[in-house]
């Protein structure tokens, strides 16, 4: 896991305050998280954030989003690209 970022998503007066919760991960790792694993975090993530909260906020955890990180560009980024697209790309 690189990063995580929690957004407010949803709050009202009346009803709990939703966020989203978005995981940055090295892409190949992306795979592995299936339902069981996102439905679990968001259990957790949820458990967590209740324990550093007042007692009396109600919140709720509403996606939780795995999203792969964007490699830097190398020097021969070109050379790359021409490589991922094929021979005859420009």
């Amino acid at each position: 896991m690189i990063s995580v970022d929690l957004s407010p998503w949803n709050s009202g007066d009346y009803e709990p305050d939703a966020y989203r919760v978005f995981f940055t991960v090295e892409p190949h790792l992306v795979q592995q998280f299936t339902e069981n694993v996102l439905m679990r975090m968001q259990d957790g993530t949820q458990d967590g954030m209740r324990a550093v909260t007042p007692r009396r906020a109600a919140i709720c955890i509403e996606t939780i989003r795995i999203c792969p990180v964007v490699p830097a560009p190398s020097a021969d980024w070109r050379k790359q690209l021409r490589s991922a697209n094929g021979p005859n790309w420009r």
